[in-house]
């Protein structure tokens, strides 16, 4: 029991591990726009993270490396996370990190609401955290009855997490999480690295000043981060890994205070603070009292 709790306890403090990585890594990623194309960037912290996964891929067998089953379910994952990603970081420009980390974190709404649509019944505490979670998106991005450019892209990025988190679920029990990763990491960093050349082509100024933002979002955010949730999980349930990676947005207000001077005004202060509560009231395990 003593070594279950260790255990425990060890991936939840892997799991908070990477929800700083990650809140803080918005920092980076909207750092980054001061010298950087959207794309270009996405592609080279891709490629950077599919690097530092690459001796874990080398432990899985060369046959399940080498396997073409599920290539096209694969690819349309790859495709999701692609097109969250750059609606995300395309979005970072006009929002600010803070607003970013909260936003993007309402995919642990989203996801059980499209899961609906696969005859998944929703529970009332993700109903209720739906609310919360909408009038706080309220509180926090509109202004005059319509939603800012940066936090909508922002927003509708978070839709495709959800929707990459339900199709992973489906393959993860057939490809090894890892190797899932790293087939996304690449296709991601092949198209938006064309892309950019041709389109987004940067000077070796650019790239220079803004190294420290796509190392830190790259080798840490992509590649560490993943490293440490994929540990985490296998001892930390999912309800309880969802509650504590929510934090990743009071990381990401946090640092955007301290390293970007980012202030939020009371009503997004509000509206932070009711997406936080309806993500973790959709995770919380009610239990009914038995006289």
């Amino acid at each position: 029991m003593a070594h279950s709790n260790r255990q425990r306890l060890k991936a939840d403090l892997y799991l908070l591990t990477t929800a700083a990585i990650w809140g803080s890594g918005f920092v980076a990623q909207r750092a980054a726009m001061d010298d950087l194309g959207p794309i270009s960037f996405t592609g080279v912290r891709f490629f950077l993270g599919w690097l530092c996964i690459q001796p874990f891929v080398r432990r899985i067998p060369l046959a399940d490396r080498r396997s073409t089953v599920h290539r096209w379910p694969t690819i349309g994952l790859g495709t999701i996370l692609l097109t969250g990603s750059v609606l995300q970081q395309i979005g970072i420009q006009w929002t600010t990190a803070s607003k970013a980390g909260f936003l993007t974190s309402i995919y642990v709404i989203l996801t059980p609401i499209l899961a609906s649509f696969w005859s998944h019944k929703i529970a009332t505490k993700t109903w209720l955290g739906a609310i919360a979670v909408l009038a706080g998106m309220y509180f926090l991005s509109v202004n005059n009855f319509s939603m800012q450019l940066g936090d909508a892209l922002v927003t509708l990025g978070a839709c495709m997490w959800a929707g990459q988190v339900l199709l992973l679920d489906y393959l993860a029990k057939k490809v090894p999480p890892v190797l899932l990763a790293s087939r996304q990491f690449l296709l991601v960093a092949v198209f938006c690295t064309t892309y950019g050349i041709i389109f987004e082509p940067q000077s070796s100024t650019a790239w220079i000043n803004a190294a420290p933002s796509v190392l830190y979002s790259g080798v840490f955010a992509i590649g560490a981060a993943f490293t440490l949730q994929a540990i985490a999980q296998v001892h930390a349930p999912p309800s309880d890994a969802a509650i504590i990676m929510s934090t990743e947005a009071l990381f990401a207000a946090f640092c955007g205070y301290l390293l970007l001077g980012e202030v939020l005004n009371q009503r997004e202060l509000f509206g932070c603070a009711l997406v936080l509560l309806g993500i973790v009231v959709s995770q919380l395990r009610w239990r009914r009292n038995i006289k």
